[in-house]
C-alpha cells in the first residue's frame, strides 16, 4: 500500500524529553505544554502531531502493519517576509534554521506508530527535505508512506567490497574502480 498526501500545518519537531523528581524518583516525559501561567499553550509540535496522524489515520485504512516501510517526507515552511521581493524571483528556499530535520522525523515517526506501523523502527527507508515555500504557498507536510513487499534490500550486491552499494552497476562502480585501480 503506498499512500501521498499535504497535510496543512505547521511543522514542529520532538522536543526533547525531560526530567522531573516525583517521590524521591526521576521521571521522564515529553513536553506538552510550553510557557508559564497565563502564557501557557500546547508545545507546537501537539498540534503538529494532531494533525499528522488525523490526516493519515484517515488515508491509511488497513491498520498497522509488521512489514517494512519507506517514508518520504518535505516540510514546508512559511517564507518570512524578509525573504519575499516584488521585483525578483521568489524560488523555494532550503530551511536552515531550527527545528533540526531529525526531530521532525522522529515527531512524523512517532506519531503514525499504532497508525501504520507497530514500531518506528520499522521505517527503513525515505528522504527527509526542508524548505521555505514560495510567497502565498501552504506550509505544510508533503508526505509519502509506501509500504515495503519484502524484508529483503532491493540494492544491488557490490561483489568486490563485500558490502551492498545501492545503484552499483560494475562497469561504472566509482567504489569498485577505486578498490580495484579501474577494472572493477
Amino acid at each position: 500500500m503506498r499512500i501521498k498526501l499535504f497535510i496543512p500545518c505547521v511543522p514542529a519537531g520532538q522536543p526533547r524529553a525531560k526530567a522531573t523528581s516525583f517521590g524521591g524518583k526521576a521521571r521522564m516525559y515529553d513536553p506538552q505544554t510550553i510557557g508559564k501561567g497565563i502564557d501557557r499553550r500546547p508545545h507546537p509540535a501537539v498540534e503538529f502531531r494532531y494533525a499528522v496522524s488525523t490526516a493519515v489515520r484517515e488515508a491509511w485504512k488497513s491498520g498497522p502493519s509488521d512489514k517494512p516501510f519507506r517514508v518520504d517526507s518535505v516540510f514546508v515552511f512559511a517564507r518570512p517576509k524578509a525573504k519575499t521581493f516584488k521585483s525578483k524571483p521568489n524560488p523555494p528556499l532550503w530551511h536552515m534554521s531550527k527545528p533540526d530535520r531529525d526531530n521532525l522525523d522522529k515527531s512524523v515517526l512517532d506519531c503514525l506508530t499504532g497508525i501504520v506501523w507497530a514500531d518506528d523502527s520499522q521505517v527503513v527507508a525515505g528522504s527527509l527535505e526542508k524548505r521555505t515555500g514560495i510567497p502565498g504557498e501552504q506550509s505544510g507536510l508533503m508526505l509519502t508512506i509506501e509500504e515495503l513487499e519484502s524484508e529483503v534490500f532491493g540494492g544491488r550486491f557490490c561483489g568486490s567490497l563485500s558490502t551492498t552499494v545501492v545503484q552499483c552497476s560494475r562497469d561504472a562502480c566509482p567504489l569498485c574502480e577505486m578498490r580495484t585501480g579501474g577494472a572493477g
